[in-house]
């Protein structure tokens, strides 16, 4: 049976497989460059982005396709799910106004780090906070076309520090960003993928094709996971 993603691909035959999703160009408005993500919802959905900020409903009306189409089938022969509606993200003028919500919720924040495009230009933000109990907590942020919402960067994610990496011959792949700052303070060249271990794959990983690259994992069971998504 084909599946909405698979669908969803064969109308776009110029997609290239980045990480865990896919880029094209979007056939909803003109794209000189692919800014059209897609990849698969853990329910089986097709899911579409457009990084210039054209709707999903626009993009499957350029494919030929309704937003029923972007649904799985619920068993064999039964109605396609029907996703729950969802409370729109509420949008901040500024990074600095998002980073203020999150912490009238969760109190201050013990440290923040910022992501940047290829032309070093803020893109997401995650921010930390350290809880008495030993635990952390992180929120992220992220920017759209009409301003700043607290939710995860757009599939692939930009790895951190990425302007720095342009040049770099040596790359040393960090878990975590506090770990990539305690590297970049000794003098090395270093990155992480956002979002925590369990998203490796999530990231943009071709911005090292070709470089040395050092896996630095945390010394536990999660870090060798992490190590093992990133070198795949």
């Amino acid at each position: 049976m084909q599946t909405p993603l698979k669908l969803v691909l064969s109308k776009l035959p110029d997609a290239k497989r980045s990480g865990s999703s896919w880029s094209a160009r979007c056939p909803a408005h003109d794209d000189g460059s692919p800014s059209l993500s897609i990849s698969q919802g853990d329910d089986g959905r097709a899911l579409v982005h457009c990084h210039a900020g054209c709707t999903p409903e626009a993009i499957v009306e350029a494919l030929g396709l309704t937003m029923a189409d972007l649904m799985p089938i619920d068993g064999n022969s039964g109605p396609r799910m029907v996703p729950k509606a969802r409370k729109p993200a509420t949008v901040y003028p500024t990074a600095s106004a998002a980073v203020t919500a999150l912490e009238a919720r969760h109190g201050k924040r013990s440290a923040l780090w910022t992501y940047y495009d290829a032309e070093n230009q803020p893109v997401g933000i995650v921010v930390r906070w350290d809880r008495p109990n030993g635990k952390k907590d992180l929120r992220p942020i992220s920017r759209n076309v009409q301003g700043w919402v607290t939710n995860g960067m757009p599939e692939p994610r930009p790895l951190y520090c990425l302007p720095e990496l342009a040049d770099a011959r040596r790359v040393f792949v960090c878990e975590g960003e506090k770990a990539v700052d305690a590297a970049r303070s000794i003098g090395l060249v270093a990155t992480t993928s956002p979002h925590g271990s369990k998203s490796a794959g999530k990231a943009d990983w071709s911005p090292l094709a070709g470089k040395d690259v050092v896996i630095l994992p945390d010394a536990d069971d999660a870090g060798n996971r992490d190590a093992d998504d990133a070198a795949a």
